[in-house]
């Protein structure tokens, strides 16, 4: 049931995700439910926060969704719960001074994403948050990272993937194929129940509704992105993903380095922080 309610969510729930992930996910979801072996490799996604010379170096690994089950962070799904808590640590540990989100992500599902963003923000007011990132910091994990004061990336990362889409999956062709038409009989007076039942297609008003669920979602993220990121280019927003030199050229990074130069960065504005 639990990958029923995963594939649920894939086509009906607006996600913050590079498409290539989502892809993934789609494959391993719907090879689970026909009984093939086919899957993520496991590994394990909750990974601890660490404290390096007074900087807490939190993860944000992997696809990232809220109430993960064990299975899917078996599955290299990261919980955004486990991602607060991390934070909420470390604004309580007195030993550390500042925080890095090491950052490795193709985003995820949306839910939770905005209030942890600007969990972020209000975080780097009390202890500053830098963010880092050796791979991928696309779409939601973008979201995330933006809330820091500084973005350090590796040369060859990948970042950028701006907005938010629902990948509708329209059945009722496949259903005519078969023989079969669903029919929802819904009350008159609610024209978007039933949106999304497999083997129908949308009405206009309940596309129109779908398209404006994403579309306030990530005129969300893009607000964020502008009010934390001064010198950001429109280009960067159009939904590709840029390479680390093109990244600091439209303003979604400040700086091009090494994890060590990093963490050496935000320990340096912890002392400042502090004077």
């Amino acid at each position: 049931m639990r990958f029923i309610r995963v594939l649920e969510a894939l086509y009906n729930e607006p996600w913050c995700i590079k498409e290539s992930a989502h892809a993934k996910i789609r494959a391993v979801v719907i090879a689970k439910l026909n009984g093939s072996p086919l899957g993520i490799p496991e590994q394990s996604s909750k990974q601890p926060m660490a404290v390096n010379r007074t900087v807490a170096v939190i993860p944000i690994h992997g696809i990232l969704a809220k109430g993960v089950s064990s299975i899917e962070k078996s599955s290299g799904v990261t919980d955004i719960g486990d991602i607060a808590n991390n934070l909420a640590d470390a604004m309580d540990d007195r030993s550390v001074s500042s925080v890095l989100l090491d950052v490795d992500s193709p985003g995820g599902s949306a839910k939770g994403i905005a209030g942890l963003a600007q969990a972020i923000k209000q975080a780097d007011a009390v202890k500053p948050v830098y963010s880092f990132c050796d791979g991928s910091m696309d779409s939601g994990a973008l979201w995330l990272a933006a809330g820091a004061r500084h973005i350090m990336a590796t040369g060859d990362s990948d970042i950028g993937s701006v907005g938010c889409y629902i990948p509708f999956l329209d059945e009722s062709i496949a259903y005519e194929k078969e023989g079969l038409r669903m029919d929802v009989i819904r009350n008159e007076d609610s024209p978007y129940k039933g949106t999304g039942v497999p083997g129908t297609t949308l009405t206009k008003d309940q596309r129109d509704y779908l398209l404006q669920r994403v579309t306030d979602i990530s005129d969300a993220f893009k607000a964020h992105l502008m009010a934390n990121r001064p010198n950001l280019s429109s280009e960067a927003m159009d939904g590709r993903s840029f390479s680390a030199q093109d990244s600091l050229e439209y303003g979604l990074i400040d700086e091009i380095g090494t994890f060590e130069e990093a963490i050496a960065s935000c320990a340096m504005a912890s002392t400042m922080n502090a004077r």
